[in-house]
Formats: C-alpha cells, sequence, structure tokens
C-alpha cells in the first residue's frame, strides 16, 4: 500500500458527511448550490427562506450572484444563548464552494440566519449578512428546534 496523505479537504469532507440530514449548514449548501443554477430556480429558492422575508429576496439574482462568487461554509454553528431555533451559518470568502470547515479563526464573509419551522418541516433562511436578533425573526416553534 502507498502512502496517503490527509488533505484539509478531506477533514472537511468527513465533517460534511458525518452531518444529520436536516442541519442548517446542510440547507445553506442546498440553498448555494440551487443558486448556481441558470436559470436561476426562483421557487426551489423560495421555498427554503422564511415566508415572511420572501419579498426581500425578489428573482434571487442578487443572491446568485453572492454566491457565484465563490463562498464556502463554516460547520461550527453560532447560536444565541438560550435561543434554539435560530441559528447562524458563517460563509467564508474566496474558497471552493464545496469547502467545509470548522475552525472558528477563519473571518466570515457573510452569515446566514435561520430560524426553525416545525409548521414547515424545518429550517428557512431569513437573510444573509450581519446576524439578525431572535426578537426580529418570525419564530413559530423555539421549544421544539433540534440541537446540534
Amino acid at each position: 500500500m502507498g502512502e496517503f496523505d490527509w488533505t484539509e479537504a478531506d477533514s472537511a469532507y468527513v465533517n460534511w458527511e458525518a452531518l444529520p440530514e436536516g442541519h442548517p449548514a446542510r440547507v445553506v449548501r442546498a440553498f448555494n448550490d440551487a443558486a448556481w443554477s441558470d436559470p436561476i430556480p426562483v421557487n426551489l429558492l423560495a421555498s427554503m427562506v422564511t415566508p415572511e422575508a420572501r419579498a426581500d429576496w425578489g428573482d434571487f439574482s442578487s443572491t446568485a450572484e453572492f454566491f457565484r462568487q465563490g463562498v464556502g461554509l463554516g460547520l461550527n454553528l453560532r447560536y444565541v444563548e438560550g435561543v434554539r431555533d435560530v441559528v447562524y451559518v458563517k460563509l467564508i470568502k474566496d474558497v471552493d464552494v464545496a469547502t467545509v470547515v470548522r475552525s472558528e479563526d477563519v473571518a466570515p464573509l457573510a452569515y446566514v440566519t435561520l430560524v426553525w419551522r416545525s409548521e414547515l418541516r424545518g429550517w428557512r433562511i431569513h437573510r444573509i449578512g450581519e446576524p439578525a436578533e431572535p426578537n426580529t425573526l418570525p419564530r413559530t416553534s423555539p421549544e421544539e428546534a433540534p440541537e446540534y
């Protein structure tokens, strides 16, 4: 057997595969992947955002442009203490879209704010940018959110 050099990409792949279905980072990755489609799948992307923020997203062309610059995901979720149904996923600039990292020392490009919506059967993206304060979000099922 030959030697195998383990890389950061290998670690990222293992970490990604270990995430459970429905994990917020998986939602963001699916959103990212859809944004790369041509034409932009407006209905699919609309189904992934909170209904209350749907109008803010427009035709998702700005979203597609943002993700097409090459954005990676941080796998360390950020929470507000005592709040289970709001989570933030770090986006990282200038990396391959497939890159996922656990490192907290990587500077964020932006955060994706997600809200748990049990009536919609999962996490929904509310916005991209600075983390939104929980009291400004459409929260309908705070006690039912899964913990990661």
